[in-house]
């Protein structure tokens, strides 16, 4: 049980980082596991790669929902826009 129970984890951080990757434009500073929930924070170039990263979260299939919960414009950045973004991500239960 305790090896079959290790492949979650690896899994899941496979999965996100596989998807964040192949997302244009977007960056992760943190993901937390609460159990129930993936938090997820990051920075974007633009509102667009935060929705592109929660559609392509969406099609993984491990998540029942992928929801915004604040993106706003960091205006410490001069040369570009630049977005910090927080995404809740809950997991599928289990079968």
């Amino acid at each position: 049980k305790l090896r079959k129970d290790q492949g979650g984890p690896v899994e899941l951080l496979r999965t996100v980082g596989d998807t964040v990757n192949a997302t244009d434009a977007v960056w992760l500073a943190t993901m937390k596991d609460d159990g129930v929930n993936i938090n997820l924070e990051g920075v974007a170039f633009s509102p667009h790669a935060v929705a592109n990263l929660m559609a392509n979260l969406k099609r993984t299939g491990y998540f029942k929902s992928v929801e915004l919960k604040e993106t706003i414009q960091d205006e410490t950045v001069r040369d570009m826009q630049a977005f910090n973004f927080t995404i809740i991500c809950e997991k599928k239960p289990k079968l």
